[in-house]
């Protein structure tokens, strides 16, 4: 009995016992994916595989999925392989089946090299009158070409010219040819361009000089200015109303020939437009040019000495009244308070009455051949004219204001211009600070200094016969007569 039931027990034990000891089945989650990179770039048409990293690697379900954000830039298929369509950016996206775990990777598609084929340009032919310009248009194949540069020339830019617009600009007359050029395969068009030239009226002519002085043997060249300046035809004819005072050829250097006046006429032969100079012709046995500045000075022997007879108007610079100084050197223009130099010879006073100089500027004033006279050299003068008591009245200019014969204020006593001096009344720059005394005095330096500080002058007044000498400071604005060396 016993035997009976201990085998069937023994084999259900058997079974239990199997079954009990095998093992249970292990599930391992996926708990994160990465790309094997994180950015690529492709050019256009390229493919890159990525690959997708599951962790754990014993994870059991490794399925994934791959998703592009742009599939018209690039597209990835089941195995992770993107490729590359259309120049942008994209993202790639992996998935795991497992969790939804996400790994991304940015793709920069790269525009593929697309050669130039040719090029156009919106004209072939092209007129423009003078001054005008134009732009042309240019047009390279295929559209998509990668190197879109290129360099615009012109066959002669004395013609027309072209900027790196294309912007074409018409100068003269004449026939010229624009050509554009690729940098990619040195492709190239062409536009012909005609300039036609325009005719521009010359509506005045004027000159330089309106008046020069000249001393006989000695030129000097006028220059004519046609208005508008960029009138067509700029022939000019010149004339000399008297040939024997003064000639003039065909580039406007007149020529002093004698002693005298002549009028200088320029015409255009566009419209006989007209300008004119007035020449003075100065004998060269009494007046000189001062190469400095082409001015001329009338000179007169007065018993061993040679006088200038007008007040020198060099003027290197010029400084307003204000201005003074005993060692640095200035110069004035009476009724002028101004800096510029070509401004203050355009004055009425800088032509009559010359430029007033304070001592240090006066010692070094006169031109080559001639030089500030010493105090001795001025009581020479005056001695030769009988004495300071009436040397005054024999310099003097003669005539006055107030009787429309001269320049000098009434009663300008006793005055006979005896030697030819031409005392004109200049005044000074005084140490007021003011111009003062024009036409009621005339003051001269002499290049000797009574002082440290003052230096000698001579002065000759309007109610008085006699040449005044007294020591002035030398910051104080006077006149010049130069004597010949």
């Amino acid at each position: 009995m016993k035997t009976k039931y201990f085998i069937p027990l023994l084999f259900i034990f058997s079974i239990l016992l199997i079954f009990s000891c095998k093992e249970e089945e292990i599930v391992f989650n996926v708990t994160n994916v990465t790309l094997s990179k994180t950015t690529v770039s492709i050019i256009e048409g390229d493919s890159e595989t990525l690959t997708a990293v599951i962790a754990p690697t014993n994870a059991s379900n490794k399925k994934v999925t791959w998703k592009s954000s742009d599939n018209a830039i690039v597209i990835i298929d089941p195995y992770g392989k993107a490729q590359a369509l259309k120049a942008g950016n994209a993202t790639i996206t992996v998935t795991t089946e497992d969790g939804n775990k996400t790994a991304t990777c940015n793709v920069t598609v790269l525009a593929g090299s697309v050669a130039v084929s040719g090029v156009s340009l919106n004209k072939s032919a092209l007129t423009l009158d003078e001054g005008l310009s134009e732009y042309l248009t240019v047009t390279i194949a295929p559209v998509n070409a990668t190197n879109k540069k290129i360099t615009w020339t012109s066959s002669n830019n004395a013609v027309a010219t072209v900027e790196g617009n294309g912007n074409v600009t018409a100068h003269k007359a004449g026939n010229v040819t624009i050509t554009v050029t690729t940098e990619d395969g040195n492709k190239t068009a062409t536009c012909n361009v005609t300039v036609n030239a325009v005719i521009v009226v010359a509506t005045d002519v004027s000159l330089d000089k309106t008046s020069i002085s000249l001393v006989q043997g000695n030129s000097r060249t006028l220059t004519a200015t046609i208005t508008p300046v960029n009138a067509t035809n700029k022939k000019v004819e010149w004339q000399s109303s008297n040939n024997a005072i003064a000639t003039v050829d065909s580039n406007g250097k007149v020529t002093a020939v004698n002693a005298g006046t002549a009028t200088i006429t320029v015409t255009t032969e566009d419209g006989n437009m007209t300008a004119t100079c007035s020449v003075k012709v100065f004998d060269a046995t009494s007046a000189f040019t001062d190469s400095r500045d082409d001015n001329v000075y009338s000179f007169v022997t007065i018993g061993e000495q040679v006088w200038m007879s007008e007040n020198l108007k060099y003027l290197p610079s010029v400084v307003g009244r204000t201005t003074d100084s005993n060692n640095d050197p200035y110069h004035y223009v009476s009724g002028y308070n101004g800096t510029d130099a070509s401004e203050a010879k355009a004055t009425s006073n800088y032509e009559t009455y010359g430029v007033l100089y304070n001592w240090p500027a006066a010692t070094n004033a006169c031109p080559s051949g001639w030089h500030l006279p010493s105090d001795a050299e001025w009581t020479q003068l005056t001695t030769y004219l009988g004495g300071e008591g009436g040397a005054g009245a024999r310099l003097k200019a003669t005539g006055t204001v107030q009787e429309g014969t001269g320049l000098w204020n009434s009663p300008n006593t006793g005055a006979s211009n005896q030697v030819g001096f031409t005392a004109l009344p200049g005044g000074n720059r005084n140490a007021g600070d003011t111009f003062f005394d024009l036409g009621n005095a005339a003051y001269w330096w002499t290049a000797t200094e009574s002082s440290s500080t003052n230096a000698w002058r001579r002065a000759v007044y309007r109610d008085q016969w006699h040449v005044n000498r007294n020591g002035i400071a030398k910051e104080i604005g006077l006149s010049i007569r130069c004597v010949r060396d």
